[in-house]
């Protein structure tokens, strides 16, 4: 009998491996294995022990044994582990075990560009039977929903990808996340349109406050930032309160924030947004006393008085006392007097001066 000390070092970490993960089952297999092997050896006085190719035969033999006990202590739960995990030395193990990393609609690919694995994508998109374009959402509007501009280069570099499915999803959905670098890298194909889906692109950014996506996008002539009636980019970065956005917006030119009777004004005042009501005000398209009501009321009826003092230092709005008698009103049947008494204030003050 060919003592055990004998066995390759590879072997024994197989070995050793499996009995620390507790895999009993595996272990027992294994010894047994061994010891046929072994047996084998000692038994075989024709061949000659210190022939390669007797050797190489034999640890060969090993390990087809291995890889059939392996297989058939997997389970459902160790694929979806090492896959959800980006274990690629255990996929590529059970995938030459013989697992189909095509079920579930393509689960194991689609998961693997989820999470950003790119070498795990990389080993399944070898194996022929994996498609990257299956699936409710496709491996490409994963990796784009979650900024992993690695994986969408390398899913892009496959014929079988298109980055427009599901109506320009990829892009639209990258855009409202704030992934500039997969808005850049997937604006380079030509079958992308950011202006799909009514200009969500643009809207997605603007309204979550993503300036660098909004300033790439900008770049692109097909993305028209006055799109929307009423409620256009520029009203619904004011909406929310997004400043950065509100001054790219209006670096750019093109978005007009007197359309729908000055709207962006109107919003960022009921919001108390004094920031983007600064950034308006300095505009020379705006004009903060036009279109009554105007924002002087919405900024009283909601009870924004940071707005109030920014709109009564703006010469346009300070002069028309009679008008800010009546948001006097409108403040004070709103339930704000610390408005009402601020504008009472300014309106005997004008008087006076007047006089």
């Amino acid at each position: 009998m060919v003592p055990w000390i004998d066995l390759p070092p590879h072997v024994w970490a197989l070995v050793l491996r499996a009995a620390a993960a507790h895999e009993l089952f595996v272990v027992a297999h294994v010894c047994r294995a061994l010891h046929k092997l072994l047996t084998s050896r000692a038994a075989c006085t024709c061949a000659n022990p210190e022939t390669d190719d007797d050797e190489c035969t034999k640890t060969h033999a090993f390990w087809a044994h291995w890889r059939d006990v392996r297989c058939a202590s997997l389970t459902a739960d160790d694929w979806t582990q090492h896959v959800t995990s980006g274990h690629v030395a255990h996929v590529a193990l059970m995938l030459r075990a013989g697992v189909d990393p095509s079920v579930d609609e393509q689960w194991a690919l689609r998961t693997a560009s989820e999470e950003g694995y790119l070498e795990l994508v990389n080993l399944l998109l070898r194996d022929a039977r994996v498609d990257p374009s299956a699936g409710v959402e496709p491996a490409i509007c994963l990796a784009s929903e979650h900024g992993h501009v690695a994986v969408v280069e390398r899913l892009l570099y496959d014929a079988r990808v298109d980055p427009s499915v599901l109506d320009q999803y990829a892009i639209c959905v990258a855009s409202s996340r704030g992934h500039v670098a997969v808005v850049e890298r997937l604006l380079c194909d030509e079958r992308v349109d950011p202006s799909a889906r009514a200009q969500s692109a643009i809207y997605g950014a603007s309204i979550n406050g993503h300036v660098a996506v909004v300033e790439r996008l900008l770049c692109d002539e097909r993305v028209d930032p006055n799109f929307g009636d009423p409620d256009t980019p520029i009203v619904m970065a004011c909406c929310m309160g997004v400043a950065e956005v509100v001054a790219c917006l209006l670096r750019d030119g093109r978005a007009d924030p007197r359309a729908d009777d000055q709207r962006s004004l109107d919003q960022a005042c009921i919001g108390g947004h004094v920031d983007i009501v600064d950034l308006l005000l300095r505009d020379g398209r705006v004009d903060p006393s036009a279109n009554a009501p105007g924002p002087m009321r919405r900024a009283c009826s909601f009870g924004q008085p940071l707005v109030v003092e920014r709109l009564l230092r703006d010469e346009r709005v300070a002069s028309g006392v009679a008008e800010l008698r009546r948001c006097t009103d409108y403040a004070q049947r709103y339930g704000h007097p610390g408005i009402a008494a601020m504008l009472r204030a300014h309106c005997d003050a004008a008087v006076e001066s007047a006089t």
